[in-house]
């Protein structure tokens, strides 16, 4: 209990104090509040209004300045501002357009053409500008009134420089250049047919440029860059002299294809139903050409040529009555036309067959009765006149031919005599003596009739020879017997009988 009195005393204690403190305060403080009052608010008076003069006057400054500014940012251009991305600080317009003319007569243009590398300047180009009105505009774009804030924010200005160049002088300048380098460079090749000795046909060469150039495509196409204010240009191949033809180019490839398809061909030539000959790339190669003017010809005389060269000796026949000969201009008309036609179908062999003649001598004999009464039937070989007769007993010619005896220029002739046929065979091999001794035999022959007279001599076909009569026995005669054509053997074999008497004489 008595602690707790205590404490309450204390706090009435402690705030009687407090209170009288404050009474005392408040008793001082208004005698000392008129005192402050009378001595202070003269100070403030006065630091105001000097404070209003200084912003009058700062305020006067800056209007000065701004006016000021304004004024020569009329005729000027703010510091920063940037035209055309040259900084034009505190120019005037006229300085502009003094810059803009300079900058302009520095003009220079590489174009590289080709091999051709191309400097152009501002003379060269007849070059002039309108920087007047030019700078007139960018000065436009400029409002005095902001000058303060282009200061913190300068501005950007791209105007047109209004250039132009002269079109005449230009191409004069190009021109020249042009014609001075086309006089060193290459020519362009265009594309061509050639044959291919490889393949054996024909094909289309690639056309190939070369470095001169096409002044009148140099000049337009420098032109177009220059009006377009464009840098370094490289013009490329669209300027160089082009080809006069390409390997795509339409008659190229249609002479190609024809002539490759008449050497594609693949031509028979036959007679009596047997190939004799065949046409194919090979040969074709030498007789298909492509000209210049892209026509496909074919050369007539080497295929006549080729014709009487390669068929003339294996037409040439003979019989009793006829010689064969080949007709060369028939079947070369024949060969044309089948490659006129692109056609591999066979060609036939046209032969000329010529009727023989009856030596004179032989019709004198036939005409005066030479058949000798006497001998009855027999075989009369006339060396002389190359030719022969068999007559029945009444004398009647029953069967002539044409022969070929022994070989006179080398000594064999065929012996005269009259004899008998003392054997009758069919394919037989004729072998000869070993005359040259070699150790061989001088010729084997196989014969399909074989009529022998007098020892190893006879009567038999010759299938090797082309022709009989004449005088091949001088220089390509048998060696000794009496050679016959095959039809004639034959015809001989069935009249004849062994024992048949055979007169053999000159």
């Amino acid at each position: 209990m008595r602690g707790t009195i205590v404490i309450q005393q204390t706090e009435h204690e402690t705030g009687h104090h407090v209170a009288k403190h404050a009474a005392k305060k408040d008793d001082a403080k208004p005698k000392h509040g008129r005192t402050s009052k009378k001595a202070v608010r003269p100070a403030k008076s006065h630091r105001f209004a000097k404070s209003m003069a200084a912003a009058c006057v700062g305020i006067a400054a800056y209007g000065l300045v701004y006016a000021a500014g304004v004024s020569y940012f009329s005729t000027h251009f703010v510091p920063g501002t940037m035209v055309n991305g040259s900084n034009v600080s505190w120019c005037t317009e006229a300085e502009l357009a003094s810059q803009l003319e300079a900058n302009a007569m520095k003009y220079e243009k590489t174009v590289k053409a080709g091999d051709l590398q191309l400097t152009l300047n501002a003379d060269d180009i007849g070059l002039t500008t309108n920087s007047d009105t030019s700078a007139q505009e960018a000065r436009e774009r400029i409002d005095a009134w902001s000058w303060p804030l282009q200061l913190f924010n300068p501005q950007r200005i791209t105007v047109e420089e209004g250039t132009s160049f002269d079109e005449e002088r230009l191409t004069q300048s190009v021109t020249s250049a042009v014609d001075a380098f086309n006089e060193n460079a290459t020519e362009p090749h265009g594309a061509k047919i050639e044959f291919d000795e490889e393949t054996r046909s024909y094909k289309v060469r690639k056309q190939k440029l070369g470095t001169k150039l096409n002044k009148d495509a140099v000049v337009k196409a420098v032109r177009t860059n220059v009006a377009a204010q464009e840098g370094e240009t490289d013009l490329g191949n669209e300027v160089l002299e082009q080809p006069e033809r390409k390997e795509d180019a339409p008659e190229l490839v249609e002479a190609v294809e024809k002539a490759n398809n008449l050497l594609d061909l693949d031509i028979p030539l036959v007679k009596d139903g047997r190939e004799e000959a065949r046409v194919s790339r090979d040969q074709l190669a030498d007789w298909v050409h492509v000209e210049d003017d892209l026509s496909v010809s074919v050369d007539t005389e080497a295929v006549a040529a080729w014709t009487r060269d390669t068929l003339s000796d294996r037409m040439t026949t003979s019989d009793d009555e006829y010689d064969y000969a080949l007709d060369a201009e028939a079947t070369t008309s024949s060969l044309l036309r089948g490659m006129e036609n692109t056609s591999e179908d066979a060609v036939g062999i046209e032969v000329v067959a010529t009727k023989k003649e009856v030596p004179q001598e032989t019709q004198q004999a036939s005409a005066s009765g030479s058949w000798d009464k006497g001998q009855g039937r027999y075989i009369d070989v006339d060396l002389g006149s190359q030719y022969a007769w068999f007559y029945d007993a009444n004398g009647s010619v029953i069967w002539e031919s044409y022969i070929v005896s022994g070989n006179t220029g080398v000594g064999r002739s065929t012996p005269t005599g009259t004899y008998n046929i003392y054997a009758k065979e069919t394919n037989q091999e004729l072998v000869g003596m070993d005359y040259d001794h070699d150790g061989y035999p001088d010729y084997r022959s196989r014969v399909n009739y074989w009529m022998p007279f007098s020892g190893g001599y006879g009567l038999h076909d010759a299938t090797w020879r082309d022709s009989f009569g004449g005088d091949i026995y001088s220089y390509d005669g048998s060696h000794g017997c009496v050679n016959l054509p095959y039809d004639a053997a034959a015809s001989l074999f069935s009249l004849a009988s062994v024992g048949e008497k055979v007169i053999v004489h000159w």
